[in-house]
């Protein structure tokens, strides 16, 4: 005789397997929307700090920072210099504003914008703070590398093959900065 109280059918394994399946595939209570959504602030905010980071490391502001052929500033120029003067405010640097090409007029407008815009975000006597120039300063001008490639001064981290090979060339620019007008902008 057999008892039918201890086996089970397919179909009840089945049901009950299902079941199992589907109840660890659920959610916790609540809506917690994408997978990661908790997190996403994380990295926006870490893209933000790089960027106000890199605008503190350069401390420049270009031609892009203002609108085309105008001293106004465009909203990029007035984010980034913002990031600056929270930074002015316990740290105190130069500012560099970098040439606009040839014309000296637009140059010093901008200047005088850029120091009217410190002043009115509450940095005091601006003035010695903003400089026209490049960022990182002034640099080296070709003619003056070539020489201390040449004169092999302890002072320079030149090796033999960079020493050769300016000592080898002729006295004009190479032909990359040639034309450019460099030789305005960088003096030795």
């Amino acid at each position: 005789m057999k008892s039918s109280v201890l086996t089970p059918s397919i179909h009840t394994v089945m049901t009950i397997a299902i079941f199992l399946f589907l109840a660890s595939c659920s959610t916790p209570q609540g809506n917690v929307g994408p997978l990661g959504a908790s997190n996403m602030w994380v990295g926006a905010a870490y893209r933000q700090e790089a960027r106000d980071e890199a605008i503190l490391i350069r401390r420049s502001v270009h031609n892009y920072h203002f609108r085309s052929g105008s001293a106004e500033l465009n909203p990029l120029g007035q984010r980034d210099l913002n990031v600056l003067v929270e930074d002015l405010r316990t740290n105190r640097y130069p500012i560099n504003l970098v040439k606009s090409g040839r014309d000296q007029e637009l140059t010093n407008t901008r200047l005088s914008s850029l120091e009217a815009y410190l002043r009115d975000n509450g940095i005091q006597d601006p003035s010695p703070l903003v400089r026209v120039g490049l960022p990182g300063g002034p640099g080296m001008s070709w003619r003056t590398a070539q020489r201390l490639a040449q004169s092999g001064s302890p002072s320079t981290s030149t090796g033999p093959g960079l020493k050769s090979s300016l000592a080898a060339t002729p006295t004009q620019p190479p032909p990359s900065i040639a034309g450019r007008g460099s030789s305005e902008r960088v003096t030795e």
